[in-house]
This record gives structure tokens, sequence and C-alpha cells, in this order.
């Protein structure tokens, strides 16, 4: 079992909680629950790809939370009646390890436990996409490339090489070589997510050199804001990130927003490529 660290709010409320009645670790041997990954379901072509990378669960036992759980998670869940176990997953915030956050876009799985001191309880979990979660932007590359160059003097390309698409016919592809060392791109097409509640930008990707991606607010009166919310590090196979944005879009009321991507090689680099894949911005 790694119990791992919570983000300081539900840190806060799991120790108000701890000392629930139902649940006392002094009297009661547990059962455990075993979970070792999440199965995603289906949404039909709504949601397009069904990559996921789902790293934690938050459990809670009628209602009452137990804790995040780095997965695979040996959960143990001390009760001594029938109960309601809820188990929601979990991302690496903003791609850091070290934060961990319950996805809000997926849905939570749940399982009646008969206590059966001691005995470990195998759990398929599943999940989708909730009702009422919607793209606010999709890009797959395989229509076309939904970027142009922002910046830089290299741009963002649609390949169809198979060593670089993930899923489908086409991925976007930077390939920065010797001279040509920076590249910044920007969505074609703005995004447009609800104004309040929680928005993520989810992308496959695999990259021998680290990038950016961020988003540009542009005002009616021609100034410009930009952010660059998440650092994406190297990964030489395919690998799934999820970046709030809700911060950005906050903050950037009434302008049209783009998305952002840049890379750039250092000195000494003799050159860099990132392919991405699956492109989503999803809100409420």
């Amino acid at each position: 079992m790694n119990l791992i660290k919570l983000l300081a709010p539900i840190a806060v409320f799991l120790g108000l909680t701890a000392g629930c009645d139902v649940i006392n670790p002094d009297e009661t041997i547990p059962t455990y629950i075993q979970i070792d990954s999440f199965r995603f379901d289906s949404n039909g072509d709504t949601f397009g790809s069904n990559s996921h990378k789902l790293s934690s669960v938050w459990v809670y036992f009628n209602s009452e939370p137990l804790g995040a759980f780095e997965m695979p998670a040996r959960i143990p869940i001390r009760a001594d009646q029938k109960g309601l176990v809820t188990i929601a997953p979990g991302i690496d915030f903003n791609g850091m390890k070290s934060f961990k956050a319950p996805y809000p876009f997926y849905r939570f799985d749940s399982l009646i436990l008969e206590p059966m001191p001691g005995k470990v309880i195998q759990f398929d979990a599943s999940t989708a996409y909730v009702n009422g979660a919607r793209l606010a932007f999709h890009a797959n590359f395989d229509l076309g490339n939904p970027f142009e160059r922002f910046g830089g003097d290299t741009a963002l390309t649609m390949t169809q090489d198979p060593e670089y698409v993930h899923e489908g016919t086409g991925s976007g592809y930077i390939y920065l070589d010797g001279p040509f060392k920076y590249s910044e791109n920007v969505s074609l097409d703005p995004f447009r997510p609800s104004l309040s509640g929680p928005v993520y930008l989810e992308v496959n990707y695999k990259c021998n050199i680290p990038f950016q991606i961020g988003a540009v607010a542009f005002y009616s009166n021609g100034t410009e804001s930009y952010d660059y919310a998440g650092g994406v590090n190297k990964s030489t196979e395919w690998n799934k990130i999820y970046i709030s944005l809700q911060d950005f879009v906050a903050a950037n009321q009434g302008a049209q927003l783009h998305l952002l991507i840049r890379a750039g090689t250092d000195d000494g680099e003799p050159n860099g490529w990132i392919a991405i894949d699956n492109i989503k911005i999803v809100s409420f």
C-alpha cells in the first residue's frame, strides 16, 4: 500500500474526518481492496480516443474519505458491516508525480463491500467521461494540421510516419535541427470552455526534448495574455499528460483563447523532435 501525498485542501479534509466511528483502526481487522488499474469504457465517437493515464485512486467508504493511493493499490477498509466503497480515478496534476488529484471528468466506480477481515478482494475498476463533460477543443491530426507557426523558425507539421503516430493516421510533429532551434505554434481555431469550473488539456506525446503547452488570450483591443501552464519532460515512449487551464480561463474571460505549443533545443543539442496526438480540452 502506498498512501500518497494529497493536495492541501483534501489533506485538511481527511484530517478532520479520520476519527469516524465507522472505521476504527484500533478495533477492526481490515478487508483489503486490490486495484491494479482502471479500465476505460468508450463514450462512442463523442470524445475520440480512449487513451488515459490514471495513476491513483481516491477512496471513500459510505461517503467517508479513506485517502488517496497510488496504483497498484491495496486499500485497507476497516468495517464491521456492509457498506459502499466509492473509487475516484486520479491523475498526476499537470504531469507532476508528487501531486495527485481526482480527475473531475472521469466517473467514479463503486462496489458493495461485505467485510471479510484479512482477505483481499480484487476489483476491476472502470471509468468513462462523466455526463455533462464536453470537448472545447479536439485535434487528432487525422484530417490535417490545426496549428500554424506563431514564432520561432520551425513550424509544427502533420506526420503520417507510423513511428510518430499514436493512433489513427496522423500526429503533430516538430523537428528541430542545426540552426533551426525554436518552434512556437498556435491553434488555428479558438477553444471555448465553460468560464467557470475545471478546464483540462489532455495530450498524448513522445519526445526526445522537453516542450511546453499553454494558451494565449487575444483581446478585442489588441492586447494579448500568455501562460505556458505545463512543462512536458522527455519521454521516448508514448505518454499522456493532464494540464489544468482553469486559472487561465477564469483570468481571461471575454478574450478569444487559443492553444500554444513551443519547444527549443539548447546549445550543444544537434537536434530534437516532438510528436503529439489526441489533443483535447475538456470542460463542462
